[in-house]
């Protein structure tokens, strides 16, 4: 994903990019599923920018843990109705 820079009323926040990435596998004739994602595989998501005015001004940078792993299983039952 991919967010341009933008202009605000007091400042402007830099671009920001990130990727994520997921696998999905089907067993037992598709009645069992499990999928794996991946969070920001680069750890490039972070927020940065500055806001400034009058008698103002402020340069900022957030950059969290955005690296995450989700496990998924599921089971479908009465496939046929």
């Amino acid at each position: 994903n991919y967010f341009a820079p933008e202009i605000e009323a007091q400042g402007r926040d830099l671009a920001r990019y990130y990727l994520d990435a997921s696998l999905q596998r089907y067993f037992w004739d598709k009645q069992v599923s499990v999928s794996a994602s991946f969070r920001d595989v680069f750890d490039t998501r972070n927020y940065a920018g500055e806001n400034y005015g009058e008698n103002f001004s402020q340069t900022y940078e957030y950059d969290r843990e955005t690296q995450i792993v989700l496990l998924t299983a599921s089971y479908t039952f009465n496939q046929d109705m």
